[in-house]
């Protein structure tokens, strides 16, 4: 009896290693049942995602030239079609890296004018050329409701003679959505393609009082108030995305407006590392919060800066060795006052205001420093209601000396873009016009429009026959840097 004593004494252990185990096991399935997104496998990826990622550059084509914000659906288009287009070629050995096609924006349109002609299309009936959502154009050749031929004569070379056109024949794969930060990302990189992005934008909002001199030309402050109780001011509304293709937060003294009207976005990374850089000097009402994504913007007001900058590349890389931006007003130098027969670096801005509300048409004018530091610092302020105050000098002939100067405060130092542009306006436009999007801005967006926030995945899938059609019809791009190198 003792010996047997002994023997169960012995083999205690291990009946409690095995009571153990299976207590775990049945508190690993109890936790399960009650949740069963404990060892979710996309959580437990989501948490894996880089802090950095922008997409391989055989998706790079050229940035475009856009007129007008309004048709952002367009290039949305355009930019999703040539991207995989060059993609293919190059995966298919039909194109080399430096090769791609150019589609035409205008034969988009004349399309979309044809299609919504007939007035059973129900697409046209919600929507007009200005807010058409690429999201259902995509939609309506993936249901076959209409043919990728829609896309004809889309080719336009100039450099050809013949200026040929061509009718492009691609399907459209399974679509697949984000309705948040991390499912943006984690599109981006598990697919390793870019993104589109239909969301409001923000606008900031400056009040002014109608007893303000640069409020009383205003039609409403020219008419009253309908009665003296109530407040007899203007509200002006601006973008708030900068010229050199940075989307800021307005902070006080500006006001947020919100504006249902949307803008349709190509992104092509995201940095959870990026602090958005304005330039020389930063305005005092604008938030520019860490992390952001990726866009790759188009050339009209707003030319924003190289990928370069946004990859976390080397230092000699950046923005002012390849984009110096300089249709921004945050990369003009000034003109520094207390040395200024020596100093020649500085921006030599030419008016371009063609009612001359600001400046003198064609003359020739020049930011102001009083600055004794190396980094020279414009003279620019901002007042009590978020308006800017801007010193100028307008230069002589010879592009140094100076007679006057002209103080510029009805018109935000950012949006000065809109009445002067440089006298030497060299810069490779292929590269630049990149912009960069917060997370913070996305989240303020949408919380105020949750329903009309989305951002979606398009695998366009192109026939190896177009290539056949395109032979020695590419364009050549020449782009620089470690990216292509």
């Amino acid at each position: 009896m003792i010996k047997h004593l002994s023997i169960l004494n012995n083999d205690c252990p291990k009946t409690i290693i095995i009571l153990a185990i299976s207590f775990l096991i049945s508190l690993v399935n109890i936790i399960i049942s009650i949740n069963t997104n404990f060892f979710d496998y996309n959580h437990f990826n989501r948490l894996c995602l880089p802090t950095k990622y922008v997409i391989d550059s055989s998706f790079d084509t050229p940035v475009k030239k856009n007129p007008e914000a309004e048709l952002s659906w367009l290039y949305a288009i355009t930019y999703t079609l040539e991207s995989y287009l060059k993609k293919q070629g190059v995966s298919y050995g039909k194109f080399s890296s430096t090769q791609f096609i150019s589609l035409s924006e205008t034969s988009i349109i004349q399309w979309y004018k044809e299609y919504c002609s007939i007035p059973t299309n129900y697409v046209c009936q919600e929507f007009t050329k200005n807010d058409f959502s690429p999201l259902i154009f995509f939609k309506m050749i993936q249901n076959h409701d209409i043919s990728s031929n829609c896309i004809q004569k889309t080719y336009n070379d100039s450099d050809h003679p013949e200026n040929q056109s061509y009718v492009f024949d691609f399907e459209i794969r399974k679509l697949s959505y984000a309705h948040t930060i991390s499912e943006m990302k984690k599109l981006i990189y598990q697919n390793k393609r870019p993104i589109l992005l239909s969301m409001p934008m923000l606008y900031s909002s400056i009040r002014l009082s109608c007893d303000d001199e640069r409020a009383k030309p205003h039609p409403h402050c020219k008419k009253g108030p309908e009665n003296f109780n109530q407040p007899f001011y203007i509200s002006l509304s601006s973008s708030t995305l900068l010229s050199n293709g940075v989307f800021y937060i307005p902070k006080p003294p500006l006001r947020v407006k919100y504006d249902d009207r949307l803008i349709h976005l190509f992104i092509v990374g995201f940095n959870d590392d990026l602090v958005p850089y304005e330039g020389i000097t930063v305005g005092e009402s604008h938030y520019l919060p860490k992390g952001a994504f990726i866009v790759k913007g188009y050339h009209s007001y707003h030319h924003g800066k190289s990928i370069y900058d946004y990859e976390g590349r080397s230092p000699s890389y950046t923005n002012d060795k390849y984009c110096p931006n300089i249709y921004s007003p945050y990369q003009w130098y000034p003109l520094n006052i207390y040395d200024s027969q020596t100093d020649d670096y500085f921006t030599i801005l030419k008016c371009i205001d063609h009612e001359q509300k600001v400046c003198k048409k064609e003359k020739k004018y020049s930011l102001l420093s009083i600055s004794s530091s190396y980094l020279k610092e414009p003279i620019v302020f901002e007042d009590e209601n978020g308006l800017s105050t801007t010193v100028f000098v307008e230069l002589n002939d010879d592009g140094v000396s100076f007679n006057e100067t002209l103080i510029i405060n009805n018109v935000s130092f950012w949006n000065l873009g809109e009445f002067f542009t440089p006298a030497e306006n060299s810069f490779d436009s292929q590269i630049c016009g990149y912009w960069i999007l917060p997370y913070e801005y996305i989240d303020m967006v949408k919380a105020q429009y949750p329903k009309d926030f989305v951002a979606y995945d398009v695998p366009v899938k192109f026939s190896k026959y177009n290539y056949l059609k395109l032979k020695d019809k590419t364009h050549n791009f020449h782009f620089k840097g470690p990216r292509y190198e």
